[in-house]
This record gives C-alpha cells, sequence and structure tokens, in this order.
C-alpha cells in the first residue's frame, strides 16, 4: 500500500472531546478525521470539497503513528476577546471586552512520526488527497501550514519517506497505539478515539475506536493486525 511518513510536532495542541465544554479537555492524539483535515489543508483541498468527501477519506486512508517523545496534558487559562462587548465598550457601556480567563487542557510538547496509507487506489477522493499531499511534502510547499487542532496551535510537519508498506497479523511491538490493550506490564492510558465522520454527523454520532497509549512513552508489545514500514509496526486506524 503507498504510504507516506512525516514528522509531526508541536509546542501545543487542542483537539476538543465534544462533550466538554466550560472547562474543555483534548484528546492525546489526533483524531482521524482531525489528522485528515490537517492533511488536507497542506494540501490545498477545498474546505467544503473535504467536508463533503470526508466519509471516502476515512474508508479510503489509514493513519498511524510512532511517539518520538511522551505524551503530555497541561491546563492552559486564556483569556478571550468578546466582540459583542467589545462594540458595547465603544459606545461608553461598562461592560468589559476580556472575557474571565477559560481553562483548557492542552497537549504539550508533541513530537511523532506519523504514517498516511493509502488502502485502495480506487477509492478516487482518497488517492487524490493522497497524491496531492504527498506532492506538497515531497516539493515542500503547503498551501497551509499545519495546525494541531486549534488555529493558534501550530505545528511543523517534515517529510520523511514515501514508499509502500504491507499488513501483518500476529505479534507486534509499537511506540504509537494499539487496539487492544497491550500484552507487557505497562502503564498505559485509553482514548475513545474518533475514526469516521460523515458531513452533517452530529459529534456524538462519530465513530470511535477504544485506543491503548503509553502513559510514558514505552514500548507496547500486541497482538493483532498491524502495518510494517521502514521495517518498522504501526497500528492504524
Amino acid at each position: 500500500m503507498k504510504t507516506v511518513l512525516f514528522r509531526l510536532s508541536a509546542d501545543h495542541g487542542h483537539f476538543k472531546k465534544p462533550w466538554t465544554s466550560n472547562s474543555p479537555q483534548t484528546y492525546l492524539v489526533p483524531p482521524k478525521p482531525a489528522m485528515l483535515g490537517m492533511c488536507a489543508a497542506m494540501a490545498g483541498i477545498n474546505r467544503d470539497v473535504f467536508k463533503n468527501e470526508l466519509e471516502q477519506y476515512c474508508k479510503g486512508l489509514s493513519y498511524g503513528l510512532m511517539l518520538r517523545s511522551p505524551l503530555k496534558k497541561k491546563v492552559i487559562s486564556t483569556h478571550q476577546l468578546n466582540l459583542d462587548n467589545f462594540h458595547s465598550s465603544k459606545l461608553g457601556k461598562k461592560e468589559s471586552p476580556i472575557t474571565s480567563p477559560k481553562p483548557s487542557e492542552y497537549i504539550v510538547e508533541f513530537d511523532a512520526d506519523v504514517v498516511i496509507i493509502l488502502n485502495d487506489d480506487r477509492n478516487a477522493e482518497a488517492k487524490r488527497l493522497f497524491d496531492d499531499l504527498l506532492e506538497a511534502m515531497t516539493s515542500g510547499c503547503y498551501a497551509f501550514e499545519p495546525t494541531m487542532g486549534h488555529v493558534n496551535c501550530f505545528a511543523s510537519a517534515e517529510f520523511i519517506q514515501e514508499g509502500v508498506s504491507s499488513r501483518g497479523s500476529g505479534a507486534f511491538q509499537t511506540n504509537g497505539f494499539t487496539l487492544s490493550p497491550p500484552k507487557n506490564d505497562i502503564d498505559v492510558l485509553v482514548e475513545k478515539l474518533p475514526i469516521m465522520r460523515k458531513a452533517g454527523m452530529p459529534f456524538f454520532d462519530i465513530m470511535h475506536k477504544d485506543v491503548y497509549l503509553s502513559e510514558m512513552g514505552g514500548m507496547l508489545s500486541s497482538e493483532g493486525e498491524h502495518v510494517r514500514f521502514n521495517d518498522v509496526d504501526f497500528c492504524v486506524v
């Protein structure tokens, strides 16, 4: 299967869990629809086109990662500007345009190698996204710079390699995520990660899978389907 490997790093990231509001929480790693959205932005695919074709992208492409550093989260409080109150203050009213601090959870110091895999050449939408992403990465010219979920969480995406990956089954080790509890004695974190979304689908109807991540960044021993690329095993969604 055609595969592209790149390094994704960022000081901060936020992929909001939709059931959190006043104090938004974040997924530990990018959900699949968000990762494909980041790839589409770098490749220059129109936002409306992406939304309409997201289901085909999710079916035709797989995504996995290999952590370069342990996962970390931090609560950061930020002030926001209320534009309604801002205009009122211009008219002499007393409402402050600056809101009180709002705590939000952020991923910090994220650093991982990411694989994007084209599962089926016959999926025209997925193939176009893959080809456009590969062209953007190999040329080093992105239509839009990548961000880690939040518009102000700028990221770096560095092309590493393109090639062909193969599917396997049985025992494997990975420093990314697994889809079943690891066999070795290691502290893990479990995330219900979104993997499929259709255009217009409410957040609460998004398809999820439980993924298991090492709390301190160690290798996970698991069994099941996986992908091998450049002599490294990835579990993919």
